[in-house]
């Protein structure tokens, strides 16, 4: 368990195997959504990510999940053409204006970043789905080796939207 200094919100890292001294281990950084998580919700693929990345971890000799409590976009209110929409994070990045597309904050993968560091991890193989360069694990001495994919639910790719209503 992990406690912030900045706002207090509390992280946890679950750790399968002995991942002391090993190099490769398999990670996945999830931040929290109460929607997809606890309520298994269908605008998402909350649930169905962190089932598979402790599936995947499970099945490896050893692997962590971090588990980021913070508070995100996960319900964002926009304006279109004078309506107003609930937009929900499970939309994928390419279909939200590029204003609404939600930027990490530089101290979430810092955060991340910290608590792999703290657990001794110099290279990992990152499971996710938006591979990219994480600028802030390299100032904590960690290489991401291999950006491994997992899968998406296919109910939650269908939807994009819920419903709007009118100011």
């Amino acid at each position: 368990r992990y406690i912030s200094r900045i706002d207090k919100e509390t992280h946890v890292a679950l750790i399968h195997g002995d991942i002391a001294g090993k190099k490769n281990v398999l990670v996945r950084v999830h931040s929290h959504c109460v929607y997809g998580d606890v309520f298994h919700s269908v605008d998402c693929d909350c649930h169905a990510l962190i089932a598979a990345a402790l599936e995947a971890i499970s099945r490896a000799d050893c692997g962590v999940l971090v588990y980021l409590h913070q508070n995100g976009p996960g319900i964002q209110m926009v304006s279109r053409d004078g309506r107003r929409e609930l937009l929900t994070h499970g939309r994928t990045q390419s279909s939200f204006l590029p204003s609404e597309r939600h930027q990490p904050l530089q101290h979430e993968s810092g955060v991340g970043a910290q608590i792999l560091s703290d657990l001794g991890l110099s290279t990992i193989h990152l499971l996710t789905n938006h591979p990219r360069k994480v600028v802030g694990l390299e100032g904590f001495g960690i290489q991401i080796v291999k950006q491994i994919p997992l899968p998406a639910s296919s109910e939650a790719a269908a939807r994009t939207i819920v419903p709007s209503w009118s100011d």
